[in-house]
């Protein structure tokens, strides 16, 4: 079988090219243009201008949409490839924007302010917006959505207490709060592939400890670190402490769960 190779050159702004999550598209943005073009000839499909330099773009998850955004100006635009005299235009205030992501439904967009005081999601229906104030800047991996969207989980941090938020992206109301008393502070949280459990960490030296919550019994199931005592939290649930740790093991770094949820790896700073 032989095939026709060919090349194709294009002028961009410093990486910023994606395709669109069903293949059929590719964005790139160059100055303040976004061009969109059908992957079958690279012809452009579309184009739209942007009222600034842009510095990121991302697609929906369903592909009908695309963000582009300035986080020196604070300003997102979406546009729609459906329906290209459609768009979507927003300026964060005084609090600046760090970043821009899609919520599963494609219907909200959720913005993150400077220095990560604050946390916004934005209906792109109606134009609402819902407040999340007090996110742990700290932490690299503050929030998360489980795999099967249903469910948006964030660490805030008020008054020196870090607690874990879980939000039903049906009406987007706090659908529960998890205090993790056990844990000195909470760096990361990681959902399971299912969606039915999510994992609350500290990740100090010494102090490292895990804690695993089931959205399915609502209750707190065990607690995993690298000693076998057993521990307590609050005054109903009491949580079996499994010693999978190895005891060399410092601290927490990084937490990823197999693809069919049986096995949970985890590293420590000391590359165990």
């Amino acid at each position: 079988m032989a095939y026709d190779a060919s090349c194709q050159v294009f002028r961009i702004n410093k990486q910023l090219s994606s395709f669109s999550q069903d293949g059929r598209f590719l964005a790139l943005a160059n100055q303040t243009n976004l061009f969109i073009k059908n992957t079958g000839t690279f012809d452009d499909y579309l184009t739209f201008v942007f009222p600034d330099i842009i510095e990121d773009i991302a697609w929906s998850p369903d592909s009908e949409y695309i963000l582009c955004y300035s986080t020196k100006k604070a300003i997102i635009q979406i546009f729609s490839v459906c329906y290209p005299e459609w768009k979507f235009k927003l300026t964060e205030g005084s609090a600046g924007l760090d970043s821009v992501l899609w919520a599963p439904d494609c219907k909200h967009i959720i913005t993150v302010a400077d220095l990560k005081v604050e946390l916004c999601i934005w209906s792109l229906i109606d134009h609402s917006v819902i407040h999340i104030e007090d996110l742990k800047s700290s932490t690299n991996k503050g929030f998360e959505f489980s795999p099967n969207g249903k469910h948006f989980a964030v660490v805030v941090s008020d008054n020196g207490q870090d607690t874990v938020e879980i939000y039903k992206t049906k009406d987007w109301k706090l659908s529960r709060k998890l205090i993790c008393e056990g844990l000195a502070c909470i760096d990361g949280l990681c959902w399971s592939p299912n969606s039915e459990i999510i994992c609350i960490w500290c990740a100090i030296s010494g102090l490292a400890k895990m804690i695993i919550y089931s959205t399915v019994t609502e209750s707190y199931e065990a607690i995993f670190q690298p000693d076998d005592n057993k521990r307590t939290l609050g005054s109903k649930e009491s949580l079996t402490s499994c010693n999978h740790f190895d005891e060399k093991l410092r601290g927490l770094e990084l937490v990823k769960w197999m693809p069919s949820g049986q096995l949970l790896a985890i590293s420590g700073h000391n590359e165990t």
